[in-house]
């Protein structure tokens, strides 16, 4: 059961405990959204009933405002041209005469919650005074649980193979050539000229 769920029926207990008083009077009801003009059906030391064409919607709070009178309260329900609010705090005795005046034309006893339901109009009541039991309600039916489908595995994605390293063959280098040996000079010390000259010396 929600919060606002708890505190409405709360508030429906503590309202039916007090004795309303039925009137028509002229109020105010001022929320954030502006000024609603109403008439107050009923109302008792802890809340009242405001008819309007435009019923603020539950939960929203305000000033509902008589004369020189404001009262912070709380819509605490809302229908099609009617709401019922909450006082902040409860009023006294001679406030609420004071309130309620001339005006009263009948004083509504505590009303058991088990033949009323909160917001129902007593014009809704059978002839016996016997409030209609209400209708059964069917069962929502079982919502199915659809277990998540398993997420397929990740693929692996190849292993990225090393190229094989290229090997570079030092180009072959040319054979240094020998150096041509002098021819000797031709002269005394040239070993040519000197056998030449021995083989005419022996001749």
């Amino acid at each position: 059961m929600s919060f606002l769920e708890a505190r409405r029926q709360a508030a429906q207990q503590e309202r039916r405990r007090s004795a309303r008083f039925t009137i028509d009077i002229p109020v105010t009801l001022r929320t954030i959204s502006g000024n609603r003009e109403c008439r107050m059906a009923n109302i008792s030391d802890n809340g009242a009933k405001l008819e309007t064409d435009t019923p603020p919607r539950e939960g929203v709070s305000g000033w509902l405002i008589m004369g020189g009178e404001e009262i912070y309260c709380t819509v605490i329900w809302s229908k099609d041209g009617a709401c019922g609010i909450e006082f902040e705090r409860s009023l006294s005795e001679d406030k609420l005469v004071e309130i309620a005046g001339e005006q009263v034309t009948e004083t509504v006893p505590v009303a058991n919650r088990g033949n009323i339901q909160m917001g129902r109009k007593r014009g809704s009541l059978l002839g016996k005074g016997l409030a209609k039991k209400p209708e059964p309600q069917s069962e929502p039916p079982a919502q199915t649980q659809f277990e998540p489908a398993p997420e397929p595995e990740p693929q692996k994605l190849p292993e990225l193979q090393s190229e094989p390293e290229i090997q570079v063959r030092p180009e072959p280098q040319p054979e240094p050539k020998p150096e041509p040996k002098p021819k000797p000079k031709p002269g005394i010390n040239n070993p040519l000229f000197i056998s030449r000259l021995q083989a005419i010396s022996a001749g």
